[in-house]
């Protein structure tokens, strides 16, 4: 027995000392981890690091103190690895739990901020600057300071002009305040001092704060300062842009941006053997693609020095440069690389997109499909929003182009770039009289060509099944062209519950777009009347006629049209739709041809020709109801009317409605046409009528 237990003792102490060491073992592989996840972070490749934080967390071995540095390091190198859009809000619940938050991207802040200041939008530019250096709470690691010091300084210079050039003492305290925190250079100090001198006697309390000047930056910094037209001396340009830091020459590009001198911005940052940050290289390169500086783009560009990585958004912009100077678009992007900083996603996208740049021949709708899968990385970027939108306009989709470009703009890139342009369409030689068979015909040699298919739909050429499956596979998803055609292929047929539910699901995302052309708010009118929505119903036919007042009559043929087939649709819905309608009308021309509505009478005139014939119609279909509800309507325009006084007295007459104020009517239009022989015979009619019910039964 004392032999067993013997045993059993030695085994316990050897299987605990293997604990231990297994544990010791563990305790080492985490602290790896984390000291991994540190360096890569350090050196820019955040996706590797998030990689070596995930193995931490996946052993609850590792879970103890270190738990929130390996929090921190997630948090700061999110920022860094854009993920699909609703992944970023599942992680951002997980991590406000245990008290911490993803960090926004502050450069893209800056961007806005810069953008704003640049068209004199004071307020939208301080806001935007003090977001880009609002603290995250778990994030300030000692791997960020300095990015974080570099941020806070070049958004307290912004706040800072801006607040000056509102006024705002409290505004430029907190500026200072921002500057201080960010550990402002000698030049920024230099400038700062400047720009508080600037402010009048109102900043004279804050210049006593300023730490005394230091260094003598000449006239660049009188230029910082708000001197628009000032001028440098030769050569002064590049001497002073190798003695400014990387910080100090952000800071200097910004606000020069913010001031409309974009050149003098460049010139500082033209430094082909200094390596820049990624943020500077990319603002070079916009100034470039703005300028129209493409040589200067397509040669050379990507081979500058620079820190960490050449951003994706430079490949882009160097791309297109080298296709408008009829180059091929192969940048050496190393989507590998990429993956490792920024992740799998954001490699995959940019990649797709250059990819579909690079392709003979080029096609829009796969550049536009591939931007749209980036989401909202594709938000992120002017070049990409005005790529987007030059292509949308090639093609004709002018509404999604609109809305593109104005997201462009607040990027400084609100112009569309005609050289980015496929190619201009050729002359669609179809002259007879069958212009729609004609454009049939020769998209059947080019099918792809969607300029010759909305030529031919606008020429009334109904597509088959097949051409329509054709359309959309030629097409980019978010085009309206396939959607409008499809759908109204579906209300064409005989409509079934899923055809009309199946265009308006299609129709929504081309309505969100707010068309310039009446066809596709008329569809969903359609859809809508198939369902009984009839509120629906005339709030499209509404946003037919202010999209484009000159289809108002189209729009009321229609209404008459649903009027007939759906007998849910009540007369006066109907009547009141026509007026309303022609009222919208004219007010809507009235604010783009004199800035003003059209007078009144001019307006009532034509709702009284417009409801007279809606009353013809009525009459020929021997519809009483319609007939009564559009007099009615003209009355109340226009009591005196006679012709509807004495068409409404009589109808009440031949349908047993009230006679006596039938009678009243008919007497009043005898009234204002005493030599009308037919309003003189509806009143007796109608007074015969009255004798015989008020006289007694015998």
């Amino acid at each position: 027995m004392k032999i067993k237990l013997a045993v059993l003792g030695a085994c316990a102490a050897l299987l605990a000392g293997g604990y231990a060491g297994y544990g010791a073992l563990m305790k080492e592989r985490c602290q790896g981890w984390l000291a991994r996840a540190e360096a890569l972070s350090g050196d820019g490749f955040y996706s590797a690091a998030i990689s070596e934080i995930t193995l931490y967390f996946s052993s609850n071995r590792c879970r103890g103190r270190s738990d929130p540095d390996a929090l921190s390091l997630l948090a700061r190198a999110r920022v860094h690895v854009p993920l699909p859009e609703n992944a970023h809000l599942a992680q951002g619940l997980s991590l406000s739990k245990i008290g911490l938050s993803l960090q926004e991207d502050a450069d893209r802040s800056l961007d806005m901020a810069t953008a704003f200041a640049a068209r004199g939008s004071w307020r939208e530019a301080r806001s935007a600057a003090l977001k880009a250096a609002r603290p995250h709470r778990g994030v300030q690691a000692s791997g960020d300071i300095a990015k974080t010091d570099d941020i806070r300084t070049r958004a307290g210079l912004i706040a800072l002009g801006a607040s000056t050039a509102l006024g705002d003492a409290d505004g430029v305290a907190h500026a200072l305040g921002l500057l201080q925190e960010g550990g402002a250079s000698d030049f920024q100090w230099a400038l700062v001092r400047q720009i508080v001198s600037n402010g009048g006697a109102v900043f004279d309390h804050v210049a006593g704060l300023l730490p005394p000047a230091r260094g003598d930056y000449g006239p660049l910094v009188g230029i910082l300062s708000g001197d628009r037209a000032g001028e440098v001396p030769p050569g002064y340009t590049a001497r002073i842009a190798l003695a400014l830091s990387l910080d100090d020459l952000s800071a200097a590009a910004s606000l020069l941006t913010a001031m409309g001198r974009d050149r003098l911005a460049a010139a500082l940052l033209d430094q082909p053997s200094r390596a820049l940050s990624g943020p500077l290289l990319t603002r070079l390169a916009r100034f470039y693609w703005q300028t129209g500086a493409y040589d200067a783009l397509a040669d050379g560009f990507l081979e500058r020095a620079h820190l960490g990585t050449m951003p994706a958004e430079v490949h882009l912009i160097a791309c297109l440069a080298r296709r408008v100077t009829a180059r091929a678009c192969d940048t050496g992007f190393d989507a590998a690389d990429y993956e490792r900083r920024h992740g799998l996603y954001a490699a995959g996208r940019w990649q797709a997109v250059l990819d579909s740049l690079g392709t003979e021949p080029f096609s829009p709708a796969v550049t536009l499909d591939a931007i749209g899968a980036m989401g909202s990385l594709a938000d992120q970027s002017g070049v990409v929003l005005q790529l987007r939108a030059t292509l949308l306009s090639a093609i004709g989709e002018a509404a999604l182009a609109r809305g593109y470009l104005r997201r462009a703009g607040l990027f400084g890139m609100g112009k569309a770039v005609d050289t980015l342009r496929p190619g201009t369409p050729a002359a669609i030689d179809c002259s007879g009289d069958d212009r729609a068979a004609c454009i049939r015909d020769l998209l059947r040699q080019d099918p792809g060509d969607l300029t010759l298919w909305r030529a031919g739909l606008d020429a009334g050429m109904m597509p088959t099944a097949e051409q329509v499956d054709l359309l959309r596979d030629v097409s980019p998803d978010e085009a309206t062209l396939w959607r409008i055609t499809t759908a109204r292929t579906m209300m064409l047929r005989d409509m079934t519950d899923e055809d009309a539910a199946g265009a308006l699901s299609l129709l929504r995302p081309v309505l969100r777009a707010g068309p310039a052309e009446p066809y596709p708010y008329l569809l969903a009118a359609t859809g809508f009347a198939y369902f009984g929505d009839h509120t629906a119903l005339y709030n499209q036919l509404s946003e037919a006629v202010r999209a484009a007042p000159d289809s108002t009559v189209a729009v009321l043929r229609l209404a008459l049209g649903l009027y007939e087939k759906n007998p849910d649709i009540a007369p006066h819905a109907l009547v009141t739709w026509w007026s309303g309608l022609t009222w919208l009308e004219m007010s809507v021309r009235g604010r783009q041809e004199t800035g003003a509505d059209a007078t009144m009478p001019v307006r009532k005139r034509l709702v009284r020709e417009r409801l007279a014939l809606l009353a013809g119609y009525a009459g020929d279909r021997q519809d009483d109801d319609l007939s009564e509800a559009v007099y009615e309507a003209l009355l109340q325009i226009e009591p005196r009317d006679h012709i509807a006084l004495n068409n409404l007295a009589y109808l009440l007459l031949r349908r047993g409605g009230d006679l006596s104020r039938a009678a009243g009517m008919a007497a009043q239009a005898v009234t204002l046409m005493p030599g009308q022989s037919e309003y003189q015979s509806t009143l007796r009619d109608i007074e015969a009528a009255l004798e015989e019910t008020e006289t007694p039964a015998a």
